[in-house]
């Protein structure tokens, strides 16, 4: 089943190539740019598209429904989702800071939707 929900993206100029990242979580650096984020990171949002060099622009979607590239763990529809280096997405672990919430299951490198919810829910 697809999911769809328009939801509000910023524009901010990428740290690096982000050309393999798109759907990952990024945060914004020191500089004020898009960067991937690490492990339990505290993303802003997901990235929409592929920009190839530092510089360019990266589109960052910061609220609503967007797809993203579940990491070497598991996603479980109704989980808190987490970041794993490389801003890639799992199950949160307890304590760690959510992205958001996932809507479907995944396993290490599908495609799931998820609610966009940065900073804002913590994992049980």
């Amino acid at each position: 089943m697809a999911y769809t929900e328009a939801g509000v993206c910023i524009t901010l100029e990428a740290a690096a190539d982000l050309s393999a990242a798109q759907y990952y979580a990024v945060y914004i650096d020191s500089n004020g740019q898009a960067a991937l984020c690490g492990a339990d990171a505290l993303a802003v949002g997901i990235l929409q598209n592929k920009p190839s060099a530092a510089g360019q622009a990266a589109t960052v979607q910061i609220s609503g429904v967007s797809k993203v590239v579940v990491g070497t763990g598991a996603a479980t529809a109704g989980a808190v989702a987490g970041t794993e280096a490389g801003g890639d997405l799992i199950d949160a672990g307890t304590g760690v800071s959510g992205v958001g919430v996932f809507i479907a299951s995944g396993t290490a490198g599908d495609i799931v939707p998820m609610l966009i919810l940065p900073r804002a829910a913590d994992a049980p």
